[in-house]
């Protein structure tokens, strides 16, 4: 309703503007000016949760608010362990788990950084699986399951996420984890290819 009304106050403000002859628009056309309005009006998203807050319902659209402000986190940090930091610290406050650990690799395949509990076997063994054959793999336990995935960048495999939770994972909540860890691969990648560039 907002919108609509926002739409005809400033189209009743603006006198009709000619159209263009040719079939391209300029950035003075109305329609551009509008969209304009709307992205300086909406700079959060109206369904955006509390950071902070677990996600237990079941729609995968809970999820794509967190996502987006993961992103924004991330943007243009260039250590590895404060990207590592982040992720651990997002799946802790989204998740609410028994343990979780983040480890990144170096270009020899060498754990460069890690995050997140260090001597945890049941976390350990599901990361060693993933090490070994680069996929996602998941372990149930009473209660509960352990998940590991794979931080996998063009060549090679950058580093592994393994939580522990306390009860099984619902699709959004997976959906989740695999969206933190897609951004978290994805930073790694350009933090380690400013690094090439220096």
């Amino acid at each position: 309703e907002q919108v609509d009304r926002l739409v005809e106050h400033t189209c009743a403000r603006r006198p009709a503007e000619p159209r263009l002859r040719s079939s391209s628009t300029s950035c003075r056309s109305a329609g551009c000016s509008r969209h304009r309005v709307f992205a300086r009006i909406m700079t959060d998203s109206p369904h955006a949760e509390t950071p902070g807050t677990p996600v237990r319902d079941d729609a995968t659209g809970s999820a794509l608010p967190r996502l987006v402000a993961f992103a924004r986190a991330v943007t243009g940090t260039l250590r590895p362990p404060t990207l590592l930091d982040h992720l651990v610290q997002e799946v802790k406050a989204t998740l609410m788990p028994d343990g979780v650990r983040a480890v990144a690799f170096d270009e020899q395949g060498e754990e460069e950084s890690a995050s997140g509990l260090r001597a945890d076997p049941g976390l350990t063994a599901v990361m060693a699986e993933v090490i070994r054959n680069g996929r996602p793999w998941q372990t149930v336990r009473i209660g509960g399951e352990v998940v590991a995935l794979p931080l996998s960048g063009r060549r090679a495999l950058l580093g592994v996420l393994a939580v522990d939770c306390p009860r099984t994972l619902l699709p959004n909540e997976r959906l989740l984890l695999e969206g933190l860890v897609a951004i978290t691969t994805v930073a790694l990648e350009g933090a380690r290819l400013a690094t090439a560039a220096e």
